[in-house]
């Protein structure tokens, strides 16, 4: 997903993200892979550059994995390292909360916290059908005591529904 800068200072990239990234020696916390490398992954979760797959160093359980992989001739791609935040919110921008991972890890470590917030998502948007939620909004165009034109408030549903409750009880069975 892409970053929205908007969330974060204004020095992110210019001071916070490099010294994070210097402070981790260009390196993934959690698997150590370094940034700016270009290869393949196995299914494993190794990395594998053109030096290994020439050098012939690569594990005895990867061997048929990257040679499917190498079959197909595909690109290879960069390890871009990432800045986590290990709390999961993005108002702690202290070094103790901040680590450079790479996407792969960074994926996995925000998975469970991903998952809770599209389970909020979800359930807010369909709140969000189901009731009339403007008021939440600054820009709330019309006074408060007054109703938009169109929208009923509580009190003339209520009075719709004693009609239609007499209305019933009135007629012949």
């Amino acid at each position: 997903m892409p970053i929205d800068y908007s969330k974060y200072p204004d020095n992110w990239l210019s001071e916070i993200r490099p010294r994070i990234l210097e402070r981790d020696a260009h390196c993934c916390k959690f698997c150590g892979i370094a940034d700016r490398l270009e290869g393949w992954r196995v299914p494993s979760g190794k990395f594998y550059t053109w030096g290994d797959w020439e050098s012939s160093y690569i594990d005895p359980g990867d061997e048929n994995a990257l040679a499917k992989v190498m079959k197909k001739k595909p690109k290879p791609y960069k390890i871009v390292l990432t800045v986590a935040h290990l709390d999961h919110k993005l108002i702690d921008h202290s070094d103790e909360n901040l680590a450079a991972l790479c996407q792969r890890c960074h994926l996995n470590y925000d998975r469970q916290a991903s998952a809770r917030q599209r389970i909020q998502n979800r359930r807010y948007s369909w709140r969000k059908k189901q009731f009339h939620l403007d008021f939440l909004s600054d820009t709330w165009p019309f006074p408060s005591s007054s109703p938009p034109a169109g929208r009923p408030n509580s009190g003339a549903k209520g009075q719709n529904l004693k009609r239609l409750r007499t209305r019933r009880s009135n007629e012949p069975s």
